[in-house]
């Protein structure tokens, strides 16, 4: 949901968009009860031109995921993000028939936010909790996912809200000019190279 900004502004949004975004989280963080997620993403929408609703994000994505790894479930592994982060690889070294040496890290660049897992339980709200639990609960069960106990003191750090919002989306804005800049470079005229008789003398 905060990393959608990145592929809106590389998609044409404006900055006066992106602000209007962050304000929207802003209000979140300050009352995290007074916005269901799947209202912010409708909201989201709104403000990129963009259809956009929590459910069908869910069943379009996660369920047809969940679908492809059941069908491939002899020919790989899963790990879960929270697994990676807490270093808990026993499974996968299992699966690889190997140890594993070095440290669990999520990379610095533009896909990390929080480096950490479970800011959904202060992200949603009860109605978001019904929405998933309808369309997706034994797709998620079956991976462990089957605690849907939600924050009683909901807290939302703005270094992993409007802070990373805005800092993807300069970066966005950056790549984007950069893109503009290089197709405007190849669509220039060349010059085309005179020919200079040359003479030699013997």
């Amino acid at each position: 949901m905060f990393y959608m900004v990145f592929d809106m502004v590389i998609d044409g949004a404006s900055h006066s968009s992106v602000e209007e975004w962050v304000a929207v989280i802003a209000q979140k963080q300050a009352h995290p009860e007074s916005l269901s997620v799947a209202k912010m993403i409708e909201i989201g929408g709104q403000i990129f031109n963009h259809e956009l609703s929590l459910s069908e994000r869910v069943e379009g994505i996660f369920n047809n995921y969940s679908k492809w790894l059941s069908s491939h479930s002899n020919a790989l592994h899963v790990l879960r993000y929270e697994d990676f982060i807490a270093g808990r690889l026993e499974k996968l070294e299992k699966y690889l028939g190997f140890p594993l040496v070095g440290q669990c890290d999520v990379p610095e660049k533009r896909v990390r936010r929080s480096a950490g897992s479970g800011s959904w339980r202060h992200l949603m709200l009860p109605s978001d909790i019904e929405l998933l639990q309808a369309s997706c609960k034994d797709a998620l069960a079956a991976y462990g996912y089957d605690d849907w106990t939600l924050a009683s003191e909901p807290h939302l750090d703005p270094a992993h809200g409007t802070d990373y919002v805005r800092r993807i989306a300069d970066e966005a804005f950056k790549e984007r000019e950069e893109r503009e800049q290089l197709l405007l470079a190849s669509a220039a005229p060349r010059e085309q190279p005179v020919w200079k008789p040359q003479f030699r003398f013997y």
